[in-house]
């Protein structure tokens, strides 16, 4: 079978916006825009954890109608002086620019996790959308344009590569001036260029990374579909965001490599010797009570019931602190009865006065009438339709039932434990 890769690459653009007198609501846009330049300007040194869950579908197969999972990437992503590095999770060094190098074929691209936002914002042209709810949020939302001729959206096919315009949405929380969700699709194609269609969405939340709340990606989608007939779709997600310090090493030797290295450690961290072990049972007690009236991005703490041992050794003792976020909460208003999902996102496990990443699949809850692992039905007349959230290291994802609802502290999840993320 030929190797094929696709990749879609998203580039900074600079351009000023030109003063103008400002139609009623896209005062608003300036005010977003701001903010949001407060938030770029002000971000840390940080990396997270990027899964990608990728599905591919063959040109010209009349059995095949669905997008067949292809296989699951996860990177580690940093983001240092404006800039974004990749690595496999666990390394050391994280020296490549380009997550291309570390798959043979399939669709991966950049700009998801920071530059498309700003590709966006200071190049396209806005017109108002209204005001809408988006997953049970109220957003206001702002439609864009703009020409491939003015930079943006570079797209490489197997036959071709070039420059795409790009059309779509931005929604922001009208109260803080949050950024909620971006989507942009392919525009303005040129017709030597072998594509269909190209899309991307993007959606953004509150993530605590040391002592402060910043405004981060979260997840995403990439879609394509060249003009060989095939079709590939990416999901992205990230976790396991956290502040790092940089290390600079003094070389004098005659290497031509003049490949940056950017080089993470944790002012946290465990001694490196500790590590959780794999493929061991750990049940989280939660000590945060949680309810309807949340957001995302609150802090959640909960405490190890049992010790977690290596070779009969313990390892991490029994009630060590687990802590995490709400990673999300969406309010189903139009569903009946109403449905929340909820996901409980835990980054790490104090010990000896430092921590280490929590790496687990999560398996259960405690037992309740309104909290389930699928949606369902609306009503009998309906077929049923299960919607199947993403399964992440250390994010508990489920649906809670009801117009409200109160989670007390004492709440458990049981979790398989993956030991250190490897590629």
């Amino acid at each position: 079978m030929r190797c094929q890769r696709w990749t879609a690459m998203f580039f900074a653009m600079a351009i000023a916006a030109n003063p103008q007198d400002f139609a009623p609501g896209v005062v608003t846009l300036a005010h977003i825009k701001s903010h949001m330049r407060d938030e770029a300007a002000n971000l840390p040194n940080y990396t997270c954890l990027e899964t990608l869950t990728r599905f591919h579908k063959e040109a010209r197969r009349a059995a095949q109608t669905e997008l067949k999972p292809l296989d699951t990437v996860r990177l580690e992503i940093v983001y240092s002086d404006h800039q974004e590095w990749y690595g496999s999770p666990g390394d050391k060094k994280t020296a490549a620019n380009n997550p291309s190098e570390f798959v043979g074929n399939g669709l991966i691209g950049t700009g998801v996790f920071a530059s498309a936002l700003n590709n966006i914002l200071t190049g396209a042209q806005f017109t108002y959308g209204g005001e809408e709810e988006l997953n049970g949020r109220n957003a206001i939302r702002y439609d864009f344009q703009y020409s491939r001729l003015t930079g943006g959206f570079e797209v490489n096919v197997v036959g071709g590569r070039g420059t795409v315009g790009q059309k779509g949405s931005i929604w922001a929380d009208p109260k803080t001036l949050d950024l909620i969700r971006l989507e942009s699709a392919a525009d303005d194609i040129p017709s030597w260029l072998p594509l269909v269609s190209s899309g991307t969405s993007v959606d953004y939340a509150r993530t605590r990374i040391g002592d402060r709340s910043i405004l981060l990606a979260q997840q995403g989608s990439m879609r394509m579909v060249p003009g060989d007939g095939t079709e590939d779709y990416d999901r992205v997600e990230f976790t396991h965001c956290r502040a790092f310090s940089s290390e600079t090493t003094l070389r004098f030797d005659t290497s031509t490599d003049e490949t940056p290295v950017v080089a993470s450690s944790h002012a946290t961290a465990a001694p490196p010797t500790i590590t959780i072990p794999a493929n061991q049972m750990a049940t989280v007690r939660l000590m945060t009570a949680i309810s309807s009236d949340a957001a995302v991005g609150d802090l959640i703490e909960g405490a190890l019931v049992g010790a977690i041992t290596r070779n009969g050794t313990e390892v991490i003792p029994e009630g060590a602190v687990v802590r995490g976020r709400i990673r999300r909460l969406e309010h189903h208003q139009r569903a009946m009865p109403q449905e929340y999902i909820l996901a409980l996102e835990f980054t790490e496990v104090e010990i000896r006065g430092g921590s280490v990443p929590f790496y687990a699949d999560f398996l259960r809850t405690d037992k309740s009438r309104n909290i389930r692992p699928i949606l369902p039905a609306s009503d009998k007349a309906s077929p049923k339709q299960n919607i199947i959230l993403p399964d992440l290291p250390g994010v508990a994802s489920f649906f809670v039932s009801g117009a409200s609802f109160a989670i007390p502290a004492g709440f458990t999840t049981v979790w398989r434990t993956r030991g250190p993320i490897r590629k």
